[in-house]
């Protein structure tokens, strides 16, 4: 989620007016070819109908989307449960194993 830093009306097919101080969530980074960059943003609502989403300037946001970047150990996805249940028993295994010796 980001902020919106001033005003943006749409001006073509695709784009989403925003006002100054409305919070939206950043779906998408997109380099438009008319000179700027454009993000996808979709309107933070709490209602049950589905959220306007559309093309917004970078420079409306107060902080544009980032690159991905490579995943950090920390946020690597957990190892698959079968995987793990079958390291817990090699341990086990191999500790009981040293054990009776």
């Amino acid at each position: 989620m980001t902020w919106v830093i001033c005003d943006h009306v749409a001006s073509g097919p695709g784009q989403l007016s925003v006002t100054k101080g409305q919070q939206v969530e950043v779906v998408e980074g997109n380099s438009g070819s008319g000179g700027g960059d454009w993000c996808l943003v979709r309107m933070a609502t709490s209602g049950a109908d589905p959220a306007p989403e559309g093309l917004v300037p970078v420079s409306a946001l107060k902080q544009p989307p980032q690159p991905p970047q490579a995943t950090s150990p920390s946020r690597r996805p957990p190892i698959d449960h079968e995987i793990g249940e079958l390291l817990l028993t090699l341990l086990a295994c191999s500790y009981y194993a040293n054990k009776a010796l």
